[in-house]
């Protein structure tokens, strides 16, 4: 019996869709990708308005460097061996507004206000970034000190 050139086609190519359906044993799954974390900003930034709750809003687009700002910093001052942000140190605490507050300029009267919301904003990027740690080095029995720099064996 002779193959026509579309029932070979058909044959061929439920063939390739069984070999390849996934990674293979050797190969790990990948991982998606959460963003770029250590992106502090390359010029100063003037926030024009603030909510309630201190959150820059105005210009559009200035929450998310300004959020990046926060983890940045919290991941480059705060040492992991804190596991509650209430033990965290005061002058690791002002390490980060005093580096925050150079990069993003925030209307007259404001301060507090930002100040609390970059301070709690530090601590859930922190947190988050130690669950991160938790699953990509320690679960699986990596070394983070490469990669991470500022995490050293005393940590």
């Amino acid at each position: 019996m002779e193959e026509t050139p579309g029932s070979a086609a058909a044959h061929s190519e439920e063939h390739e869709a069984q070999t390849t359906t996934g990674p293979s044993e050797s190969e790990p799954e990948p991982r998606q990708k959460k963003g770029r974390k250590n992106k502090m900003p390359t010029k100063v930034r003037v926030v024009e308005e603030i909510n309630p709750a201190g959150v820059p809003v105005k210009p559009d687009k200035i929450q998310g460097p300004a959020t990046h700002a926060c983890g940045c910093l919290a991941r480059e001052a705060v040492r992991i061996i804190h596991d509650d942000w209430r033990k965290v140190p005061k002058e690791d605490k002002d390490y980060i507004w005093q580096n925050w507050i150079k990069w993003f300029r925030v209307p007259v009267g404001t301060e507090p206000e930002v100040q609390k919301w970059v301070m709690k904003t530090a601590n859930k990027a922190f947190k988050d970034w130690k669950s991160d740690l938790n699953i990509d080095y320690v679960q699986k029995g990596r070394s983070p000190f490469e990669k991470y720099g500022m995490i050293t064996p005393d940590d």
